[in-house]
């Protein structure tokens, strides 16, 4: 990664985390006011919220090729965004709701 955009992409990294904490620690107060309502909410919509971020990835995996200039300041090919999503979904999202008792399940489109 260049130099100039290390610092900038390391800053990202930390702010991501403290969203991530965010969002669990949100989803833990709604279930803690009502956990059946929120657990079958998110088992209603969690197959089309998690294919929608997966398009935001997946439609241009194979069609978008990032330049060199781009890969210098730390951006990565669309299949290897898809490929993050779902070792995202399937080593944490997945087990995280499931520690909560909300047994989702995510399958890559074909």
């Amino acid at each position: 990664t260049h130099p100039q955009a290390k610092s900038t992409l390391d800053r990202i990294l930390r702010d991501e985390a403290v969203h991530r904490s965010l969002g669990w620690k949100s989803l833990d107060f709604m279930l803690q006011l009502n956990p059946k309502v929120v657990s079958q909410r998110i088992l209603e919509k969690f197959d089309g919220w998690a294919h929608d971020f997966y398009l935001g990835y997946g439609d241009t995996a194979d069609t978008i090729k990032i330049t060199e200039e781009e890969k210098a300041v730390g951006m990565i090919q669309g299949c290897d965004y898809v490929n993050i999503f779902n070792e995202t979904m399937h080593k944490f999202i997945i087990p995280q709701m499931h520690n909560r008792n909300i047994h989702v399940h995510w399958q890559q489109p074909c």
